[in-house]
Order: structure tokens, then C-alpha cells, then sequence
């Protein structure tokens, strides 16, 4: 930002989340230390768990651009990366591991942070499904503006292990786990960035939701110490576990 802010910016946007996430105190801390340091700006804080306020916002730094064209690069902007998420789960469909991916979407999606663990996966020959993909969240988020909240058996189950309402996406990654569980994956692998609220919570009802379901889940924390390969050989003796359980070692 304070590159951005020497090199001429006089516009910053941040997005902002909900609940317990603490992503929703950044813009304004950033804004205060900002101001602080004596640079002048505006701090745009855009709702990304609100679709219509981000319509709005959208409208508001694109200098009025119609809702109507905003739609219509969204649709066309979603169609790309489905197509994108759709191809990476064609790789190793056919391995006998397979492999869930949950967590915080960010680690989720940023290769850069979480070390490529989709591509380390795929060079393993392990089958992966990144549930919280990019389609995937933009689907998400349609659908809770419509209201709309399917597989609600596994809801009420994921209740049990945890029946608050936190932030972020914690809530709907129980109910992943638990249906990568039903649905007969080998392991799940929860990516978050080093003490994250909603991921932090959830922690026990996830080893509750491991244990009575019988399926390994391994939870990694990132942050800018975070070495690679130290996370690798982690992944890898995970990989190597539920080889072993399956006798394939």
C-alpha cells in the first residue's frame, strides 16, 4: 500500500468480510497507521460477503458502470474459472487417494501462500478436490443471496459438532468435511493462515468430526514463516498415511 501510495495512488480498496474473521478490522487499522504516517487517501472498504453492497461498491470505483455490465463480466469472469476449477479436477480422477481440500479461501486459492499444494498433490498422483475453489466461492455467494442452503442432512449434522454461526467460510467447511467423509475420500487436508479466528474455533469439532467419521484430516497453519519444505514433507508423510492405511505401502 505504501508503494502504491509513493508511486501517485490516491484510492486504496480493501475488501472487508463478516462474523468473527478479522479481516473485517484490516481496512481500518491500515487506514489509521496509514493516516498516521502522513499520507493522504481515500480507503475504500468493500463487503465481499454482501453481493449487492459489492455491486454497489463495484459501480462506485468503476465511475458508474451500469449493474447491467457489472453482471455480465461477473457471469463471464465465473464461466472462465469454472471451466479452469472444472479442468483441475479431471487430473489423477482415476487415483485411488483422494484428497479434500478445505479451509480459509485466501490460502485456499493463492498458490503463492500455500506453497502450489494443489500441483503438490497432483505431481503425488493423489486425486484433489478444492471445494472453496474460485468458481466454487462465487457460487457460494450467489447462493446465499438467494437464500439458497442445500444438503441439509449434513448441515444438521455439522451443527452438532459446532452450532454457532462464526465468520468467514468455518460453518460451511464442516459441512464439506463432513461430506467428504460420506462421500469416501481418503483424507482432508484444512489450510489457514496462522491464527485465524473462524479456522482456529472450528478446530476441535473438526478432529470430533475426524474421529467419528473415521477419516484422517491434517490442519496447517501458514504464515510468512512458513517453510517449504517443511510444509512439503508434511503433505508428504500425510499422502504416505493414507497410502499405508489403503496397503499400498
Amino acid at each position: 500500500m505504501i508503494e502504491s501510495l509513493e508511486r501517485g495512488a490516491d484510492t486504496i480498496i480493501m475488501v472487508n468480510s463478516a462474523g468473527w474473521c478479522i479481516l473485517r478490522c484490516y481496512a481500518s487499522a491500515q487506514q489509521m497507521i496509514l493516516k498516521n504516517l502522513g499520507y493522504d487517501f481515500k480507503m475504500i472498504n468493500i463487503m465481499v460477503r454482501n453481493p449487492v453492497r459489492l455491486c454497489a461498491d463495484i459501480q462506485r470505483i468503476s465511475g458508474g458502470v451500469s449493474y447491467f455490465r457489472i453482471a455480465k463480466e461477473v457471469a463471464s469472469f465465473f464461466l472462465k474459472v469454472n471451466r479452469l476449477d472444472a479442468q483441475e479436477k479431471e487430473i489423477n480422477r482415476a487415483s485411488p487417494i483422494r484428497i479434500g481440500i478445505a479451509g480459509e479461501i485466501h490460502v485456499c486459492n493463492d498458490n503463492t501462500i500455500n506453497m502450489d499444494i494443489v500441483n503438490m498433490l497432483h505431481r503425488m498422483g493423489v486425486y484433489v478436490d478444492r471445494w472453496l475453489s474460485l468458481s466454487g466461492n462465487f457460487a457460494l455467494v450467489f447462493k446465499e443471496l438467494l437464500g439458497i442452503k442445500g444438503f441439509a442432512e449434513v448441515r444438521a449434522a455439522a451443527r452438532e459438532y459446532f452450532p454457532e454461526k462464526t465468520g468467514g467460510h468455518a460453518n460451511e467447511n464442516l459441512v464439506r468435511i463432513i461430506r467428504y467423509a460420506q462421500e469416501g475420500y481418503d483424507g482432508v487436508i484444512v489450510l489457514k493462515p496462522f491464527a485465524c479466528n473462524p479456522e482456529t474455533i472450528i478446530e476441535p469439532a473438526i478432529e470430533s468430526i475426524s474421529r467419528d467419521y473415521g477419516m484422517p484430516v491434517i490442519c496447517l497453519s501458514i504464515d510468512e514463516s512458513t517453510v517449504e519444505t517443511h510444509f512439503k514433507t508434511r503433505i508428504e508423510s500425510f499422502v504416505d498415511m493414507l497410502r499405508m492405511r489403503k496397503g499400498m505401502l
